[in-house]
Formats: structure tokens, sequence, C-alpha cells
């Protein structure tokens, strides 16, 4: 019973995951209604390479792991479907392959979390510190929301997880790893998260700061570069289309390099900092309890004159990225950007409790580690229920009645419709979702064009 003790508490988190994500995907219904942007941009660039192409139409987050993980689903999906040919199998029937690479997306997220758990588990061999850190997806309802979608977050979630894994081995248990496996772990983590999104550069700072010195610090960045051409290999061609893009967005107030010349507009900055620092509680009180510690450290005050140097190079290192992040989204908010340094939320604020606890005696540590996890379980279950609770809310608000019409036009599909292709997400047709996948298809779309217009 021991043995399946540690088994089965680092399986609690990774099924409440797996629960809630499919409850999310249940309220999406089908990606057309809300959610086409980007799943079927990814969905058709998977098709183009699940048919031996390199051709790739969408270079912008650049996401081409993510591509070549859809064509793997893609490809695996229609070897045990096999109705048709692979591209008349995916076309006639999007929602099903795009429903099974989200529930793919879902159980590997679900497994790196139990991995993660366990791995944590048998270094410090004490389950509270464990499933404290397995928190990491149910802080934020944000989190949840997106990780049944096929986008770049989904995939993210899950290296978040292996850094912050990897991070806290480094902190606590740094000698249970040779400092050259750390480079190589932190370079190929680094590198697939900016190859998923390139926005997710930041999170180089913590390897940058852990580290322990700078020959390690070159290798891991000489390598992270290395690796990083390495996962965006089948847009090498395009790189210099997808630098002009980020260009634009630097020297753009507007979303996507649109709007006036000009790094920001101020007043957006302002009001999306605010936005920032409202939406996501946990992510608000980590953040400033990072900065307050870091400041009372870097001025020796209190016990914190005598912090481990691990924990100091740590706070450091993620106060660092988050920073940046924060000041990279306020100029083009949207939360769900925050969600590579979010996934440190809760290691952050383990570290602090570490920091706060150094002058307790030894014998209490045991039950204020056991008060950490019950206190930390209660007020994300209230905040998770009151976040939930207005979600739910929404989205049949939003998808009922769109889920109304496409039961009217699936009973009378012989009805004429009129389509407006104005860029609204909520639609109940299918046709302006494939046309905006297809539109990012690249050279492929030609050959798409002529099985739609058979």
């Amino acid at each position: 019973m021991n043995r399946l003790k540690p088994l089965f508490t680092v399986s609690i988190i990774p099924l409440i995951v797996i629960i809630g994500s499919y409850l999310f995907l249940t309220d999406i219904s089908r990606f057309f209604l809300s959610w086409y942007d980007p799943s079927y941009v990814y969905l058709f660039n998977g098709l183009n390479l699940a048919q031996g192409s390199l051709e790739i139409g969408h270079t912008d987050h650049p996401g081409t792991p993510l591509q070549v993980y859809c064509a793997f689903v893609i490809r695996l999906v229609w070897f045990f479907k096999s109705d048709a040919s692979l591209v008349e199998s995916v076309l006639s029937d999007p929602e099903f392959y795009l429903h099974s690479i989200s529930y793919s997306l879902i159980l590997l997220n679900s497994l790196i979390l139990f991995i993660a758990g366990l791995a944590i588990f048998n270094v410090g061999r004490n389950l509270n510190i464990a499933f404290f850190i397995q928190l990491i997806p149910i802080v934020s309802v944000i989190s949840m929301e997106r990780m049944p979608v096929v986008a770049s977050e989904s995939l993210l979630f899950g290296i978040g997880i292996l850094l912050v894994s990897l991070s806290f081995i480094c902190i606590f248990y740094n000698n249970k790893i040779k400092v050259g496996n750390y480079v190589y772990y932190f370079s190929i983590l680094s590198a697939l998260s900016i190859a998923v999104k390139i926005s997710s550069f930041t999170v180089v700072f913590v390897p940058l700061f852990l580290l322990p010195d700078n020959k390690s610090r070159f290798r891991y960045m000489l390598l992270t570069i290395i690796l990083f051409f390495l996962f965006i290999l089948p847009i090498i061609g395009k790189f210099l289309e997808h630098s002009q893009f980020l260009l634009k967005i630097l020297t753009h107030t507007g979303i996507y390099g649109s709007g006036d010349s000009g790094l920001l507009n101020a007043d957006d900055f302002r009001s999306n900092l605010a936005m920032i620092f409202t939406n996501e509680l946990p992510f608000t009180f980590s953040y400033f309890g990072v900065f307050i510690v870091s400041v009372l450290i870097l001025f020796k005050r209190g016990w914190f004159k005598n912090v481990e140097l691990n924990k100091r190079k740590y706070l450091y290192g993620i106060l660092t990225a988050t920073t940046i992040q924060i000041l990279l989204v306020a100029k083009h908010y949207n939360f769900h950007y925050l969600i590579p340094v979010y996934s440190f939320s809760v290691l952050s604020i383990y570290v602090i409790f570490r920091i706060l606890q150094s002058p307790i005696p030894q014998q209490h540590r045991a039950f204020l580690g056991s008060l950490l996890v019950s206190v930390g379980l209660v007020v994300i279950t209230i905040l998770l229920t009151v976040r939930l609770y207005y979600g739910y809310s929404f989205y049949p608000n939003l998808n009922n009645p769109l889920n109304t019409t496409v039961k009217f036009m699936e009973v009378h599909d012989k009805l004429p419709r009129i389509l407006m292709l104005d860029g609204i997400r909520e639609t109940a047709f299918i046709e302006p979702a494939l046309y905006f996948g297809l539109v990012y298809s690249g050279e492929l779309k030609h050959d798409y064009v002529k099985y739609f217009t058979k």
C-alpha cells in the first residue's frame, strides 16, 4: 500500500486536469463555433506535413513543433480511420481530427504532470511538495481553458511543467543531476518553448541565473539557439518572413503589427497593466511576493541576509523573466500570453515559503509544509469555484444559440446560406473556419480548393 500511495497522490491533479479540460472541450462543442483561430490554421498546416510536404503557410508563432505534432496525430488517426484519402478524410471531417488532437494534448499534458510529480517525489521523498508543485495547472482558469484548444499554449503548458520541475530539482537538489545534464535539459526545453511561441523567450532567464558559471551559461545559450533552429527546420526558408512579422509588432502600436508607427500606445499600456494584475490573483500574488522578497534579499534585511544561493538566483531569474513578459504583454494584452512565466507561480510561492520558513525550528517545518498544501488547496478551490461559475455562465450564453443553429442546419442541410467572412469568430457554420485555415495553408491551398470545389 505504501508503494501505491505516491502513485495515487500524484495522479489526483492530472485526473482533475483531464476532467476539467474535458468539460471545457464539451463547452467548446465545435471548434468552428468560437475557437477556429488558430485551431484550423494548425489543422491545415498539420495536414500539409502529414502528406510529407514541408510547405508551412503559418509562421507567426512560429509554432512548428505543434504543427509537427498535429501531423503525427492526423496521420495516426487516419491510419485507423482509413475512410478515404488523407486529404479527403481530414477536410470532410475536420472537427473529428481537431478533437482527436485536443484529446491527445490533454492526455499528454496530464501524463507530463504525473511524471513531473513522480520525479519530484523520487528526488525529495516528500509527497506534500510533489503535490503542491503539481497545482500549476489549476491555479489558473485561463490555463485550464486554453489546454483543450489546438493552440501553442496547449504545448507550452507541458513544456512549462517540465521546466518548473527541472528548476525545482536544480534549486533544492542540485547534486542529483550533473551540471552538464542541466545544460542539455534546459536547452532542449527552452528551445522547444521558443519554437512553439517566440514570445516565451523570457524563460531563458531562469536557467541563465540558476546555472553555476559563465561556461555553462554560454553552452546553454549556444545549444538553445542551435536547437531552436532545428525545431523550426520546416520554416527555415521563411524565417526572414517571420522576422519581419516580429519587427512590425515591435515597431507598431496595434496588434500583429497594425496601427500607428511607434513602440506602444501609452493609454493602452496602462490599461493593459491594470488588467494583467487583476485578471489572475495567484499570478499577482506570486509576482509581488517574488519582487518584495528579492528586494529584501538584495538589501540583506532581517533573516534574508543568509538566503541560500540557488534560491536567490531563482528569484532574480524569474523576476527578470516575468517583468519582461509583463512589459511585452502590456503592449498587446491577452492574459494567455503570460502562460510561459505563469507556470512558475506555484514554484515561486514555494521558494518564498521555504525562505520565510528558515528561522522556524526543524521539528515544526513538516507541519508547516502540510499546512501550506492544505491552505493552498482551499484557496485554489474557492478561486476556481468562483471563476468556473462565471465561466460556465458565459460559455453557454455564447455557444448555445450557435449550437441551436447548427442543429437546425444539420436537419435542413439543403437550405441556402449566406456567409459573411468579416473576421468574426463566432459562427454557426464551418465554412468561415475552413476558409480561415485555407488562407494560412501555403502553396497547398490550391490542392485544397480543388477538393472544396468538387
